[in-house]
């Protein structure tokens, strides 16, 4: 009789899923009280306790984050929430959620195209999104928003489907022009009024801190001609 099998007897443990290692017994103290601690592993994560039908802290933790996941919440602001990181939520979220093969389904007349800052555990820095442009129902997430890998996902659609498309939302990334020019022959390019007016305050702040920049410098476009004269 094997050792581990010995141990089981003894402490008439009749858990299949329980199992001890070689070096199983230590001398420790509890207590105060130095005590024999059998040292075993269960080899599968329960959901509950089977006596007192506790649930297991990290199932607990889990069905919580799958409830925010289908809320209008960020990952990180979920991770906040839950005391845990992102790569966690993120783990959470890729266990659970069973998406439906999207190539299979049509798509519709407006589509939005945008990105988002990825989490850690994924290589691209940036992650693109999909909204219908009507119901403003989320579509689908690809992990990296570069144009060869966009330009794989919607090849996967047919033809007809991507003919169907006569809107797309865009703002000013370059690859997404690309792509709709490539790949939607039907649909009109349409760029988000809030990108324009933040690219128009940016190329403000931008000349403004320019131009201050150089006045206090006394290296000025306008002092410069009136040197030359």
């Amino acid at each position: 009789m094997s050792q581990p099998q010995l141990i089981k007897d003894t402490l008439n443990i009749l858990d299949l899923n329980i199992h001890f290692e070689e070096i199983y017994l230590t001398k420790e103290k509890y207590k105060g009280q130095i005590c024999l601690i059998y040292k075993g592993t269960l080899l599968y994560k329960p959901e509950e306790c089977p006596h007192c039908l506790c649930v297991v802290p990290s199932r607990i933790i889990h069905r919580s984050v799958i409830a925010r996941l289908k809320e209008s919440t960020s990952i990180t602001e979920i991770a906040r929430q839950k005391n845990i990181s992102t790569s966690s939520v993120y783990r959470v979220m890729k266990r659970f959620y069973r998406p439906l093969n999207p190539f299979k389904q049509t798509l519709p007349k407006v589509l939005c195209f945008d990105e988002f800052k990825s989490v850690r555990i994924v290589a691209s820095a940036m992650s693109f999104i999909m909204m219908d442009g009507q119901s403003h129902a989320l579509l689908d997430i690809v992990e990296n928003r570069r144009l060869p890998y966009l330009e794989r996902y919607f090849s996967r659609f047919s033809l007809a489907t991507r003919e169907a498309v006569e809107f797309i939302v865009i703002d000013m990334y370059a690859p997404y022009v690309s792509l709709v020019k490539k790949l939607f022959p039907n649909a009109q390019l349409i760029i988000d009024r809030f990108h324009i007016v933040q690219h128009i305050g940016r190329t403000f702040l931008n000349h403004r801190v320019k131009e201050t920049t150089a006045r206090l410098k006394g290296t000025s476009h306008s002092q410069r001609g009136l040197g030359k004269k």
